[in-house]
C-alpha cells in the first residue's frame, strides 16, 4: 500500500520549487535585461559587458578570524574594462560572509547590487558582478568589517586609454 505525503511536505516542496524558478528568472532578468541598461541612456559596449576574463577573489577558510589576515584573497585588485572587469567572490569558508559596497563608488548599481544580492553563506557560493565603469570600489564584511576589506580598482577600456592618451599628448 502507497504512504500518502503529508499535505504541509507537498506545500514546502511546492513553495521551494517557486523559490528557485523565480531565483532563476531574476537572475536572468538581472544578466540579460537589467544589467544591460544600468546607465540610462547610456549602452554599455558589449565587450564591457562580456569581457574574455575575469578575475576571482576567495574568501578564505577562517576569514572569520580576527587575527587572520588573509581573508579577501586577494584584498585588493585591479581590473580593466573590457578585458577582466567580471570579479567572482568565491566562498571558500564555513562562516557566512558579505561582499558589500562602502557606499558612494561610481556605480550606484555596485552600491545596490552589493547589498542586496551578495550574501555568501555555504562553500562553493559565488557573488558575481561585472564592473562598467572605471574607478575605486571599497567593499567589507558586514560581520567582520573590522578586517575584512578589499578594493577593486577599475581601469578604462585599453581603446579609452588610447583615447585619453591623444586628448591629453
Amino acid at each position: 500500500m502507497a504512504q500518502k505525503v503529508p499535505k504541509h511536505s507537498a506545500i514546502i516542496g511546492i513553495t521551494l520549487l517557486a523559490v528557485i524558478v523565480s531565483s532563476a528568472a531574476g537572475l536572468g532578468y538581472y544578466q540579460y535585461v537589467w544589467l544591460p541598461s544600468a546607465v540610462a541612456g547610456e549602452t554599455i559596449p558589449p565587450e564591457i559587458l562580456n569581457p574574455p576574463q575575469n578575475v576571482t577573489v576567495s574568501l578564505v577558510a577562517g576569514a572569520y578570524v580576527p587575527s587572520q589576515v588573509e581573508n579577501f584573497v586577494p584584498k585588493n585588485i585591479t581590473v580593466v574594462l573590457s578585458v577582466n572587469n567580471t570579479v567572482i567572490w568565491s566562498m571558500e569558508d564555513t562562516v557566512a560572509h558579505t561582499v558589500t559596497s562602502v557606499g558612494r563608488t561610481p556605480s550606484p548599481k555596485f552600491d545596490e547590487t552589493a547589498i542586496t544580492s551578495n550574501f555568501l553563506f555555504t562553500e562553493g557560493d559565488r557573488f558575481i558582478y561585472t564592473f562598467t565603469n572605471p574607478g575605486v570600489y571599497n567593499y567589507y564584511c558586514v560581520p567582520h568589517s573590522a578586517w575584512m576589506r578589499g578594493t577593486v580598482t577599475v581601469l578604462p577600456a585599453p581603446s579609452q586609454l588610447d583615447e585619453q592618451s591623444v586628448e591629453h599628448g
